[in-house]
């Protein structure tokens, strides 16, 4: 991920007051934590017209809770929108803490299971 998509994000915010919340903080993953993120996030959301009624903080925390080999260790906040923003979805409102995507679960019973 390019460096200047994060910063366009992150202008819009005094993240000075919130450390772990900047997306470029996902360049501060190893290439293996960013491809089995990105693996879950393409298994666990999909477009949608409407925002999911959860914000990145939420969703960063269903990744950690995740069982399977694409999920379960500690990301922060920022890493997570940072990842969301890879993956090609941009935030509802950049100027919120914690963003809300326009995404639906696609695996809304087995979000805690093994893909």
């Amino acid at each position: 991920m390019t460096p200047d998509l994060c910063r366009q994000y992150e202008t819009a915010f005094d993240y000075a007051r919130h450390p772990g919340n900047l997306a470029t903080d996902y360049d501060r993953l190893s290439p293996d934590e960013r491809a089995r993120l990105a693996d879950w996030i393409a298994w666990a959301y999909r477009p949608a017209r409407r925002r999911l009624n959860e914000t990145s903080y939420g969703m960063k925390h269903r990744f950690e809770n995740h069982r399977g080999p694409d999920g379960g260790f500690y990301i922060s906040n920022g890493q997570f929108k940072g990842a969301m923003l890879a993956a090609g979805h941009a935030p509802v409102d950049r100027y919120e803490l914690n963003w809300e995507f326009r995404v639906a679960l696609r695996q809304p019973r087995n979000l805690y299971a093994e893909p």
